[in-house]
């Protein structure tokens, strides 16, 4: 559907008094002082004081304030890295300035009709096609000036404003409703792993030995000597798969991102090399994933990484799906949280790993236990596969919203009853008109303003 025909396109340095951004050389952050926001604290149409942010002393706070000058009804628009999201001023927040993160945009059309401008879908492909940059883009601003927006009536951006906020607040309280359900699916999961290894998922009466994990598993570390695989060793395809964390997820293999190794350089390692029947754990940055490497993995050859340990079972008995279940409990990973070592990456050493003490039933209730988990995941994975597809239409949903409303289809029905309101001194020609006038009077007192001094 093309554009209504009383509507006309321009760009945003054409209705704004103000086109600029924050601070390309922030100061250095200090433990008190007025804050200085960045890309990470705009976001769902909200400034964000919660997430982390700099404070910076109060006299430099002043220097970096005369770039932004924020005020009541300024937008705000994400420009580096995370492209494209909006927020528009309230009065009621505290003082603040910002990095270059983000651009402050004074807009002398209506805010809320602005800034959802912003955040339909053609001005999000316009920020998105214009980012420059290598490892992280960006918008300069003298590109966003150039981008256009279509602009309606004053009365109708209104209306079209207040639409917005009322459908896509009912679509924010869908979609956080869909969120917790996530949230509760998840929460259900780990009560029925508790469950499963506390006794009481089975009616058997059979009683639980207790020994340290050493007494169960042999752990097998990866080779980290000399031979160990550097990037320049890694194969798309090839004879052995290089296990990464990445393929270890919190209840078995993920294998969309996979690098192999040759057969020469499998030769040249000495250990971690994966049989039939092991259980694989997590012991760097994300600790205590578990998968179990049986018939179902479609590779015969794996070695591991260094961040993580092969748990080779003493007794071949013993089923791996009850271990994983228990690994993957709240009880074994609250010990992991108590026992791992490191702050800025975790880690979980092989010799605290040993003495961590397991409780496990005979096989034949381990057999019964794996069985009740799967057949509740089942019905768990099945309703988050039906929640996360609706999650998934109600964020489309927000998008369609916003190209309808930008397409003039909200406020057709309007229209027809309003010729007044859209016509003569209330066009968008009239409006687009003024705002130049004040464009150019700014201008003027500007450089009469630089004269004078």
């Amino acid at each position: 559907m093309s554009l209504p025909t009383i509507w006309l396109s321009t760009t945003i340095g054409d209705i704004c008094t103000k086109v600029t951004d924050g601070s390309h050389n922030p100061p250095k952050a200090t433990d008190s002082g007025l804050p200085m926001l960045s890309a990470k604290n705009i976001h769902h149409g909200l400034i964000d004081f919660d997430e982390e942010h700099r404070l910076i002393p109060n006299d430099e706070f002043e220097v970096e304030n005369k770039r932004t000058q924020i005020a009541k009804d300024d937008v705000l628009l994400t420009i580096v890295g995370a492209l494209g999201r909006t927020a528009v001023v309230q009065s009621d927040i505290p003082r603040f300035t910002l990095q270059r993160s983000v651009a402050v945009l004074r807009p002398l059309i209506d805010p809320r009709y602005f800034r959802y401008c912003l955040e339909s879908p053609s001005f999000q492909k316009q920020i998105v096609d214009n980012a420059k940059g290598t490892a992280q883009k960006g918008v300069y601003l003298k590109t966003l000036k150039s981008l256009e927006i279509n602009i309606a009536p004053l009365a109708e951006q209104q209306l079209i404003a207040d639409k917005l906020d009322n459908l896509l607040s009912q679509v924010e309280s869908i979609k956080a409703r869909l969120e917790r359900i996530l949230e509760i699916l998840k929460e259900l999961r780990q009560s029925v792993l508790a469950a499963a290894v506390s006794r009481k998922l089975t009616d058997l009466e059979s009683s639980w030995e207790e020994k340290k994990l050493k007494d169960c598993f042999d752990c097998i570390d990866g080779d980290r000597g000399p031979n160990y695989p550097k990037k320049d060793d890694y194969l798309n395809e090839g004879y052995c798969l290089f296990l990464s964390t990445k393929n270890v997820r919190e209840f078995g293999f993920d294998f969309k991102e996979l690098v192999f190794i040759s057969r020469e350089k499998d030769l040249q390692l000495r250990k971690g090399k994966l049989e039939r029947g092991d259980i694989v754990i997590t012991t760097r940055g994300t600790l205590g994933y578990v998968a179990s490497y049986d018939d179902s993995v479609p590779f015969d050859e794996i070695r591991i990484n260094s961040g993580m340990l092969i748990l080779r079972k003493k007794n071949k008995e013993f089923v791996n799906d009850f271990f994983k279940i228990l690994i993957a409990s709240p009880v074994f990973q609250r010990l992991i949280s108590l026992r791992q070592t490191g702050s800025a990456q975790p880690q979980l050493p092989a010799g605290i790993l040993k003495d961590f003490n397991l409780a496990f039933p005979c096989v034949e209730e381990q057999v019964k236990i794996v069985n009740k988990v799967k057949v509740i995941f089942t019905s768990i994975d099945l309703m988050e596969q039906q929640v996360q597809s609706a999650l998934n239409r109600v964020n489309n949903l927000t998008q369609s919203i916003l190209a309808k409303a930008f397409r003039g289809e909200l406020t057709a029905e309007w229209r027809k009853a309003n010729p007044d309101l859209i016509s003569g001194e209330n066009s968008v020609e009239a409006l687009l008109k003024r705002i130049k006038a004040e464009l150019e009077s700014a201008k003027s007192a500007t450089k009469r303003g630089r004269g004078k001094a």
